[in-house]
């Protein structure tokens, strides 16, 4: 199947798995790459995958529920590899002109962050998970895999109360064996569908221009609130598109108000 244009919605399905990548070094912790599958996998987690709380009746890590207009144009800013300095000041942003974003977590820097950990649910905005320490899951054990999954759960939860709805696997990579870890914790998978490069640019303009330049309606944008130039950049880009009128939405009221599911399965 072929990727849709630049930041349209798909149709019919979820932003599942990212071709193989050159993988930058740990300090980098850089994403590359884009989904090449946009079909949902027939394993797909569905349950609970937009339900409240999960399995074990514990809620999930956002924001309480608002009413949104399913007929509107959203976007879905996502950042990866904090929570770091930067984030607190993205939430401010948030706060001043409206909206929530997505902030997939590295497990390993959640406890150092654990304040501005606590201000993304009090914000409205998501907690996800981006794994423990970063590693390319296909490349490990399935215990390790599992490991991976669990300990971040359970750091965010000893913090907030609340659990991660989603994991985005480092550098996009998922295999079967991975999906089928997924699937047995009941975990689902979201990468992107707009690349900002911002990880690769290190320039504020330039992450602002590829925010503006391609995302459409059910644009899930990657980001990296770790980098002090995409904090710089989201002065720009979160009151430009709050001018706009696109709602600035997490990745769960995206798939609910556009009728999406996470991917969460072995084929």
């Amino acid at each position: 199947q072929e990727d849709p244009l630049p930041g349209s919605l798909p149709s019919d399905g979820v932003i599942t798995e990212g071709p193989s990548s050159p993988e930058p070094s740990l300090g980098d912790l850089a994403e590359e790459g884009a989904p090449t599958s946009l079909t949902p996998d027939p394993g797909a987690v569905t349950a609970n995958a937009l339900a409240p709380v999960d399995n074990e009746g514990v809620p999930y890590a956002m924001g309480p529920p608002r009413a949104l207009d399913p007929d509107k144009p959203m976007v879905a800013l996502t950042f990866d590899d904090g929570p770091s300095r930067n984030t607190a000041d993205i939430l401010a942003l948030f706060d001043q002109y409206g909206g929530r974003g997505t902030f997939f977590m590295v497990g390993n820097r959640i406890q150092q962050y654990s304040d501005i950990t606590k201000q993304v649910l009090e914000q409205g905005s998501e907690i996800a998970s981006h794994t423990w320490d970063h590693k390319k899951l296909p490349s490990i054990s399935n215990g390790e895999i599992r490991q991976e999954f669990q300990a971040v759960i359970d750091v965010v939860e000893s913090i907030t109360g609340a659990r991660p709805r989603f994991v985005r696997p480092p550098y996009g990579a998922v295999d079967d064996k991975v999906k089928a870890v997924g699937a047995e914790m009941g975990i689902a998978f979201v990468n992107w569908n707009i690349d900002t490069l911002d990880w690769k640019t290190r320039d504020a303009k330039a992450t602002y221009d590829a925010v503006m330049a391609e995302v459409a309606d059910g644009s899930i944008v990657l980001c990296h609130d770790l980098h002090d130039d995409t904090g710089e950049a989201m002065k720009l880009v979160i009151p430009e598109r709050a001018r706009q009128g696109y709602p600035r939405v997490t990745v769960s009221e995206l798939f609910e108000a556009k009728g999406i599911e996470g991917e969460g399965g072995a084929e």
